[in-house]
């Protein structure tokens, strides 16, 4: 095929004429540089070796390190190089050996000058959990391209070291391409003024270039300032991009668009209409967007689609751009929300809103036209699977946390990567397809919370715990079929190094969540404590259950009773027997009057570990009893009895699933046969967890194609074809088709008890499988969920053509 045609067909249309192969090139994605991550360079909780607190940034063009609690800004200065995956994995010495950077901001009151310097000095007062619910360092949008946050509380003080009554606020705003430094002062006869410097690179205000400096600004108006990495690229702003967004399927058909120079973005307003998400379990948003350029330059066209104060299907939603004629093109997405109420209703930042963002570059004189989509409940009849950054903002820590969910109604599995509410590393767990908290018998709603867990609770032999340290998220796929996010980092001590795949698969039976552990030791690791994983996090564990299981592939192990909580071990270092291991946690303590509650399970699918210099075959398991609110117990991943210290080139590979398990067939009022049967006959038991470690398994072949991972299941293709037949499975099985050259024309075939038909889930129309591009290979994945076979020789046989 000519690369003009390949690329044609990518996904999008759009041309400057009416020939096909000259509609949009796959130039016009977002770029392997297009890409912006934050995180604590040290730690939420630690300092650099100066004692400061240090926020870092990078993107796929430059890196950035500030010092917020001190109002400095570190260093600034281009970085390139890395790719989104690779760079959440990196050290802190790149953006650490930048130059240095400063930003200053002053306010004029009346004859006097009044310099910040310094900023969220109520953090040094902070006590108990209800002053963290203000905290002033705020991560607002935190995603694949934008990275917003405030910092609240600047001081202004003079030469005679007189302080200025009245506080400001300070936006950074980094997107792949640009910074901007956003002022603002509580003070109506305050004139602002910003200044930043970065080496010999140009500075540029909004809208011009200047010599690293800005006017005093007016009473009343915010002072910003802009660093872009790249020469001109201020002519490269969307300010004069033509709009077109039209809705497909709601009463606002034209909706409204506007650029906003302070944050870099251009908006398109979406219908604001509230709606309810038990009456709309379908629905699909489709927005038919034009955009034109008509500048002889290429623009780079920071997308951003909002709704604005509704909260219909705020917990769960996946936005897409498919072409017109509803193709997935595979453009990557963030989603960034809020829906905790804010603490003051004159807060910038009020909630409820969700922003939807993507970049995209537009060559000079050129049309585009394709559909913006955002599916929230079902994709294709079955709940869709979703994971991203909910903003805290009105909730209190104001850090990042990140939400998976099946469907839109209420969040199924938390992540607080930072632990900044210092409880676990995975926070809440709700069960789906149950009857709600509400008390009565209601249908897609929230429903009660049986988190949480946590990752790697490595205590050394003086009794700290040594937290994760520079943890950078990635969000390489958001669903709808399959997500896929990364958290990167290492420990405080630097001694082990850590990498966490976590990822939720759309299904209509269980919430389950499959989690890849990869830790590192650097160096020499002794410890007073060590837990790989655990299920009931140390701080986080108000659940209570009666009873415990052990089992394997093949059965039941042992199952007992136990004593709740006293901060202990109750049973330690025992060694799983099977090539699948699994614990059930079962006859859940809960008030039937505030809704059902959930059993929770955990399955270790594969595992390779080397511990203290010597292969370990096996996971081992402990039992410790939690103290959290209510007494309780956990179970862990740990160490083998007698070990006290890793040595360097020690490891742990693990693949860890988590399962939040309907306790009774009269709970769960989803479509799904299977469990409702396995309820019915092992509920409120081990049963249904020692079901889902083996029937569940699934062991693929491939006839046309190449095999390239089994957790998920991913074949490459063959010259766009592939086929392979998948033994076992429960509910819907998780299947990657790797290696497509476009999503054009793709169809799918299930052979099942030797009769083929054509597969299509399709509510919509192509409203079934997920497709992602992958920008180094310039390939496409394509995602499906296939009915299991959970009946006969349990085979099926799925097939894919197409993608050319």
């Amino acid at each position: 095929m000519m690369l003009t045609s390949m690329l044609a067909l990518a996904g999008i249309v759009g041309s400057q004429t009416a020939d096909r192969t000259s509609a949009i090139a796959v130039d016009r994605y977002p770029s392997l540089q297009d890409y912006a991550q934050s995180w604590w360079a040290d730690g939420w909780r630690g300092t650099d070796p100066s004692g400061r607190r240090v926020l870092a940034f990078q993107t796929g063009h430059y890196g950035m390190t500030i010092d917020p609690e001190h109002m400095q800004l570190l260093a600034l200065g281009p970085l390139s190089g890395a790719s989104y995956e690779s760079a959440a994995r990196e050290v802190n010495s790149a953006v650490r050996s930048l130059g240095e950077a400063s930003l200053t901001i002053t306010a004029r009151v009346r004859d006097q000058i009044y310099h910040v310097v310094r900023a969220a000095q109520s953090i040094k007062k902070m006590k108990d959990y209800r002053d963290y619910a203000n905290y002033p360092i705020r991560l607002i949008e935190g995603g694949r391209y934008l990275q917003r946050w405030d910092i609240l509380e600047l001081e202004f003080v003079n030469d005679l070291g007189e302080k200025l009554d009245a506080v400001g606020r300070l936006e950074i705003v980094v997107w792949p391409d640009r910074v901007s430094f956003v002022a603002h002062i509580n003070l109506d006869n305050a004139f602002l003024s910003i200044r930043l410097k970065s080496g010999s690179k140009t500075v540029s205000g909004i809208g011009h270039p200047f010599a690293g400096t800005r006017d005093f600004v007016p009473p009343g108006q915010v002072a910003s300032v802009s660093y872009y990495p790249r020469d001109g690229s201020v002519d490269e702003e969307a300010q004069d991009v033509i709009v077109s967004a039209t809705n497909l399927n709601a009463p606002v058909k034209q909706l409204k668009a506007d650029f906003d120079p302070l944050h870099g973005w251009l908006k398109v307003h979406m219908d604001e209409t509230e709606w309810d998400e038990a009456s709309d379990v379908n629905r699909l948003d489709q927005i038919r967007v034009s955009l034109e350029n008509p500048s002889s330059k290429t623009k780079i066209v920071r997308l951003l689609f909002e709704r604005d104060q509704t909260v219909g299907g705020l917990t769960g939603m996946v936005p897409m751009i498919r072409s017109v004629a509803g193709v997935p093109t595979g453009i990557p997405m963030q989603v960034s929300k809020c829906w905790p109420k804010a603490h003051e209703k004159n807060d910038i930042e009020y909630s409820p809103w969700a922003r939807h963002i993507t970049v995209l570059h537009l060559p000079p004189h050129s049309k585009t036209a394709f559909e913006f989509d955002v599916t929230y409940g079902m994709w294709g009849g079955i709940p869709g699977a979703s994971q991203d950054q909910l903003c805290l903002i009105g909730w209190g820590f104001n850090g990042a946390w990140d939400v998976a969910a099946l469907g839109c109604w209420g969040e199924s599995i938390c992540y607080e990567a930072e632990m900044s509410q210092d409880r676990g590393f995975i926070d809440d767990f709700r069960p789906v397809l149950v009857w709600s908290n509400s008390g009565s018998k209601r249908k897609w709603f929230w429903t009660n919370n049986v988190g949480g867990g946590d990752l790697l609770v490595y205590i050394d032999p003086s009794g700290l715990r040594q937290h994760f340290a520079r943890v950078r998220t990635a969000f390489l796929e958001h669903g709808p079929n399959l997500t896929h996010v990364l958290y990167a980092g290492d420990t405080q001590d630097g001694n082990i190094q850590v990498s966490i795949d976590t990822r939720t698969p759309r299904s209509d039976d269980i919430n389950r969540a499959v989690h890849h552990i990869r830790y590192d030791v650097l160096k020499r690791t002794p410890f007073s404590r060590l837990a790989f994983y655990q299920l009931g996090a140390d701080r986080y564990n108000d659940s209570q259950f009666n009873r415990l299981a052990m089992g394997t592939e093949n059965g039941l192990t042992e199952e007992w009773s136990f004593k709740k909580g006293g901060s202990a071990y109750a049973r330690k270092g025992i060694q799983g027997l099977g090539a699948t291991n699994w614990v059930s946690l079962h006859e859940a303590v809960y008030d039937p009057k505030a809704g059902p509650s959930a059993n929770r399970g955990l399955i270790v699918r594969s595992w390779k570990a080397r511990l203290g210099g010597k292969d370990v075959p096996r996971p081992f398991f402990s039992f410790f009893g939690t103290e959290d609110q209510r007494p309780s117990m956990n179970v862990e991943l740990s160490p083998p009895p007698g070990l006290t210290e890793l040595l360097p080139g020690d490891y742990v590979d693990a693949t860890v699933e988590v399962l939040t398990m309907p306790m009774f067939a009269a709970d769960y009022y989803g479509p799904n046969k299977g469990l409702r049967e396995a309820l019915r006959a092992g509920e409120n038991t081990w049963k249904p967890i020692l079901r889902e470690a083996a029937e569940a398994a699934v062991t693929p072949s491939v006839s046309i194609g190449r095999l390239v991972g089994t957790l998920p299941i991913e074949v490459a293709v063959d010259k766009d074809r592939a086929a392979v037949t998948l033994l076992g499975g429960l509910a819907f099985i998780p299947i990657r088709f790797s290696g497509l050259q476009s999503c054009n024309n793709l169809k799918f075939f299930l052979t099942q008890s030797g009769k083929r038909a054509a597969f299509d889930q399709s509510t919509h129309g192509q409203d079934f499988w997920q497709a992602d591009r992958d920008p180094i290979a310039g390939t496409w994945t394509v995602t499906l969920n296939v009915p299991a076979n959970e009946s006969g020789d349990r085979r099926i046989t799925v097939e894919l053509t197409g993608g050319s």
